[in-house]
This record gives structure tokens, C-alpha cells and sequence, in this order.
């Protein structure tokens, strides 16, 4: 399964130029705790609410004039919308990050995803493989219930 198929495609954006407080409004007003922040359409930084805590309010540092530039995480790492659950998880594993843009074939965002994301998808998967065990067993000890009854009647058959 591709990313694009389980991202969040409504992305909150802000410019680079923009204030940690103008960011910080957004993440309130759209309800996030991560913002990426775009050159136009392509992501030159991301930036979390954790990021603005250990970054601006523990140095003391103004909000109102503080650019969101000198916070943020620059060149994020990207996933082509392309890339697959399994590969994300391979990536995931090698850096320390819970949120990823995605970028079309351009260089554009496209979406967002989260680990939260790609756990609730092995949580789906891990449910249908369930039940496909499930089934299988099911269906083998039918099978042996049938060979049971089968070789039942065939003795009484040779006792007969």
C-alpha cells in the first residue's frame, strides 16, 4: 500500500517568514501539533509544537519576533507519495521523527503522514490476516471433522 492512500491530504502550511506566534495560532486554530513550512508548494522545514517548546520558550526567546525559520527543522525528510508502508516503516526506524510530508513527483507537498497512521494500518492488516487464519483453520477442522465422519462410517461399514 502507497502512503497516498492512508496520508492526511490537508497539509497546514505557513511561510518561512512567518512568526513562531503566527505558527502557533495556526496549530491552534486547525488543531495540529506540526506545521510544514513551505517555500510555495515545497516543504523547506517542518516544525512541531515540541520544537517551539524546546526551541523558543525554553530560551527565553520573543514568539511575535522570532521567525519560525530559526525553529524549525530544516529539510525535512520527504517521502515520494509513491513510497511504500514498508519502506516508511525502514526509514522510521533510522531517524527519530513521528510526522512526514509527502511530495508529488515535483518536488510538491501532497499530504502528510504519521506513524500513528502507519500503525493503524498494521493494525487493519494484522486484522484481516486474523481472520484469513481464522478462516483457514476453520476450514481445516471441518475438513477433519468430515474425515472423522467419514472414517466412522467406514468401519461400521467393515464391522457390518
Amino acid at each position: 500500500m502507497q502512503l497516498s492512500e492512508i496520508a492526511q491530504g490537508s497539509v497546514v502550511r505557513a511561510p518561512p517568514d512567518a512568526t513562531v506566534f503566527d505558527v502557533c495560532t495556526l496549530m491552534e486554530q486547525q488543531n495540529v501539533g506540526c506545521v510544514v513550512i513551505a517555500d510555495g508548494e515545497k516543504p523547506v522545514g517542518i516544525v512541531t509544537d515540541r520544537d517551539i517548546m524546546l526551541r523558543v520558550v525554553l530560551k527565553e526567546k520573543d514568539p511575535r519576533s522570532t521567525p519560525i525559520s530559526e525553529s524549525m527543522t530544516r529539510n525535512p525528510v520527504v517521502f515520494p507519495d509513491t513510497t511504500g508502508a514498508a519502506e516508511a516503516f525502514r526509514t522510521w526506524k533510522e531517524h527519530n521523527f513521528r510526522r512526514v510530508p509527502l511530495v508529488d513527483a515535483d518536488g510538491r507537498i501532497s499530504g502528510i503522514v504519521s506513524l500513528d497512521d502507519l500503525v493503524q494500518l498494521v493494525g487493519e492488516e494484522m486484522t484481516a490476516v486474523t481472520a484469513i487464519i481464522q478462516k483457514q483453520m476453520e476450514s481445516a477442522g471441518q475438513v477433519s471433522r468430515r474425515r472423522g465422519v467419514a472414517e466412522s462410517s467406514r468401519r461400521e461399514a467393515e464391522a457390518s
